[in-house]
């Protein structure tokens, strides 16, 4: 054979031998990957060009040749191009007399060979692409501590050599890290109940490596758990509409519920939480006690009962003045005020008791045991506003509140005619007094005119704050009171 008239290509001698076989490839570049360790008789190994160091391939290779120096079996390329010794792997097989050797990118496809022939081999498939993302994940026993888990082969234009397996834990900490070769993984200690989360990489002969394929690893080794009630179970709760809410404490992807309120069957929603479940149920329930039975079922089989009570109280507490200004001005301080709050059912929550006086807070000189007394001093005048907020143990809130008025400042009153001390002519004489009140008004009610001892009522007009009484007086004078 002519070696000049091929065309470029890989020339390697074989020969197929009862002995170990002997592969040489006289490298056309100085630069070479680290020697190869020692073969034993069927071992393998391939140089990841990724770490730059040769590791061990799948086990169970049928392999008949090796390097007996140790020295890295090295290649020869020809032809157009350059090529890197340093960028790729080399995996060595031998089936029947087949070889199939990678080169960087570049895989050498697999040929028949005779003793003593030299054989071209065509560089016609390039290694570029990774193997496909591992996925169709099986667990077996599912929900069991200590499972096996399968996963479908990755696929690959070259071939997949082994996978990187990491564990964690739901908080994302890794539990584990290790490289299988094959499509199974088991973890190396049964693990606790909780959710896991397995990540699998297919690498291949070029260490290429594929998208990683996830599964979620689901151990539950107890029955359901109900973790929280809403309403709390004997106690109070806010009607008519009332919303029953469970938080089930469980890690498989399926619950079953039954509710039962007040022994007739219904549906609730079963909704799934960040780390399990909530069961809710909205009803009209009329006042008094009620009563839930819940029988609970997870994916694993595990089964569960739970069952409570609470009362529904739809009425807000009673409040009633007993004594104190209401409507009305007052001129002395302090102002007191005593209020009587009850409640009937689930009965007053005296910690959300508050009162304000025109917005703002105000304490109460007593309260509790059914009364509220507050004493208002040092009051500016003007109106105000005391208001009263309390609320039942079931939530249900009562508002009462008061209005009156402080003005401690008499009107102001001027005689606007006759002038005291002035003459008057005529002996029907017109009196007009001026009466203004900055604060809680003029009471038209009350104005007397007491003319020489003797008492009158005058007109009061409102819109001009003047009161008038016109009278037939004799000569001489006179008094005005």
């Amino acid at each position: 054979m002519d070696l000049r008239r091929l065309k470029p290509a890989l020339l390697i001698a074989i020969a197929v031998l009862t002995l170990p076989l002997t592969l040489t490839l006289v490298p056309a570049v100085s630069q070479q990957p680290p020697p190869l360790p020692a073969l034993i008789y069927g071992d393998v190994y391939i140089y990841c060009v990724e770490t730059g160091v040769f590791e061990p391939a799948p086990e169970g290779v049928p392999v008949r040749g090796y390097d007996s120096g140790g020295n890295l079996i090295s290649e020869t390329l020809t032809g157009e191009g350059t090529y890197k010794p340093s960028s790729y792997a080399l995996l060595v097989e031998d089936y029947e007399g087949s070889v199939d050797i990678y080169v960087g990118e570049v895989y050498v496809t697999s040929v028949n060979v005779s003793s003593g022939d030299l054989v071209e081999l065509d560089l016609n498939v390039r290694d570029e692409e990774p193997p496909s993302q591992p996925q169709d994940f099986t667990i077996q026993p599912e929900y069991d501590p200590w499972p096996t888990i399968t996963w479908q082969p990755s696929s690959d234009n070259v071939k997949v050599v082994y996978y990187e397996v990491d564990l964690y834990d739901e908080s994302g900490n890794q539990l584990d890290s290790t490289i299988v070769y094959g499509e199974s993984y088991r973890p190396p200690n049964p693990l606790s109940e909780g959710v896991y989360i397995l990540s699998v990489v297919a690498v291949d002969a070029a260490c290429l490596k594929s998208r990683p394929g996830e599964v979620e690893v689901i151990v539950d080794t107890s029955p359901p758990v109900v973790a929280s009630v809403s309403p709390s179970p004997g106690g109070y709760v806010k009607g008519p509409e009332v919303v029953i809410e469970v938080f089930v404490d469980d890690v498989t992807p399926r619950l079953y519920v039954e509710m039962y309120l007040d022994d007739v069957k219904v549906t609730p929603q079963v909704l799934k939480a960040r780390e399990g479940w909530i069961i809710r149920y909205t009803s009209l329930l009329r006042d008094g006690p009620h009563s839930v039975y819940m029988e609970l079922r997870d994916d694993a089989g595990y089964t569960s009962t739970y069952s409570f009570s609470f009362t529904v109280d739809s009425e807000p507490p009673r409040v009633d003045l007993v004594s104190g200004p209401s409507g009305v001005w007052v001129k002395e301080l302090p102002v007191r005020f005593e209020f009587a709050v009850s409640d009937g059912v689930s009965g007053v929550d005296w910690s959300t008791l508050s009162l304000t006086l025109n917005g703002e807070p105000v304490e109460p000189s007593e309260a509790g045991e059914g009364r509220v007394v507050i004493e208002l001093d040092g009051l500016e005048e003007g109106w105000y506003v005391l208001e009263l907020r309390v609320r039942d143990v079931a939530g249900n809130e009562a508002v009462e509140s008061v209005e009156f008025g402080f003005d401690a400042t008499p009107p102001r009153i001027e005689v606007l005619e006759p002038q005291p001390g002035s003459i008057v002519a005529d002996s029907n004489v017109t009196i007009r007094v001026l009466i203004e009140d900055g604060g809680s008004g003029v009471d038209a009610s009350t104005i007397r005119f007491v003319v020489d001892g003797n008492l009158y009522v005058p007109v009061y007009q409102y819109e001009t704050g003047i009161a008038y009484l016109t009278l037939t007086l004799g000569d001489g004078p006179h008094t005005l009171e």
